[in-house]
C-alpha cells in the first residue's frame, strides 16, 4: 500500500523535471521564488477513498492537487507562463511532467492528471502575496 509521503515525493520528483519550477511536496510556510508548485490534498474535499471496486480489483483512489503559482508583476507575462504549464504538451506542461512516470517510481499503481481548475488570483503566505495560479487535479490508483 502506498503512503501519502511516497506519493508526494514522487510528484515532487516529476514536477522538478520542469526547468525553473520551484517545487514543494508539502504546503510551505513561505514561497520566495516563482514559478512554484505545491502538492497538497484539495482543500475541503474528500481526497482518499479506501477500498474502491475497480472491475475485479479493489484499490484506493487518491486525488491530490498541484497548485502552480507565478509572479504577478506583469499580468500578461504571468498568464503566458500559466498557459505553458496548462498545455497538454511541451517542456513546461505539468501534465507531461507528472504523467512521464505514471507509477511515481513505484509509489502507486497508476495516475493521471485529470484537469486544471481555479485559474486566477491567489493570496499566498502570511504576507498575503498576490499571485496568479492554477490548480491541477491528479487522480492516483494504488492497491489497498
Amino acid at each position: 500500500m502506498a503512503s501519502l509521503t511516497s506519493i508526494r515525493n514522487g510528484l515532487e520528483t516529476r514536477l522538478a523535471t520542469i526547468s525553473g519550477l520551484e517545487v514543494f511536496d508539502r504546503i510551505p510556510d513561505q514561497i520566495e521564488a516563482f514559478p512554484a508548485a505545491v502538492v497538497a490534498p484539495p482543500e475541503g474535499e474528500l481526497f482518499w477513498q479506501y477500498d474502491q471496486a475497480l472491475g475485479q480489483a479493489v484499490a484506493d483512489l487518491i486525488t491530490l492537487a498541484v497548485r502552480v503559482f507565478v509572479g504577478r508583476v506583469d499580468a500578461e507575462h504571468a498568464q503566458t507562463q500559466l498557459d505553458a504549464f496548462i498545455a497538454s504538451s511541451g517542456a513546461s506542461s505539468v501534465r507531461v511532467a507528472i504523467e512521464g512516470d505514471r507509477t511515481l517510481g513505484g509509489a502507486c499503481d497508476t495516475l493521471s492528471v485529470t484537469g486544471a481548475r481555479r485559474y486566477g488570483a491567489y493570496s499566498v503566505g502570511d504576507a498575503g502575496i498576490q499571485l496568479l495560479g492554477v490548480e491541477f487535479l491528479v487522480t492516483i490508483v494504488t492497491s489497498s
